[in-house]
């Protein structure tokens, strides 16, 4: 899947919280903040590029399934910071 103009496709993170005695909590506190790996760039893209580990807003994104994956559809200008 090839996306168009400056949109990516980013493979999230998932976040793990873990408590006080050791139990680790997927998801459990929504973060503000999200991270992935980007996967896809648009031909547009100037500053990202595949493989790329990325900051972005919590609600910067489109969520879809492809082939039982779940990926996440942003504008390049979502990104915060390149990790």
């Amino acid at each position: 899947m090839k996306p168009l103009r400056d949109e990516i496709i980013v493979k999230k993170k998932i976040m793990e919280v873990e408590t006080e005695s050791g139990i680790l909590l997927p998801d459990a506190v929504p973060p503000k903040q999200t991270t992935g790996i980007i996967i896809a760039v648009g031909k547009d893209a100037k500053e990202v590029k595949p493989f790329d580990n990325v900051l972005f807003g919590e609600h910067a994104y489109t969520e879809i399934s492809i082939e039982k994956d779940d990926v996440l559809f942003m504008s390049e200008s979502n990104i915060l910071a390149i990790l």
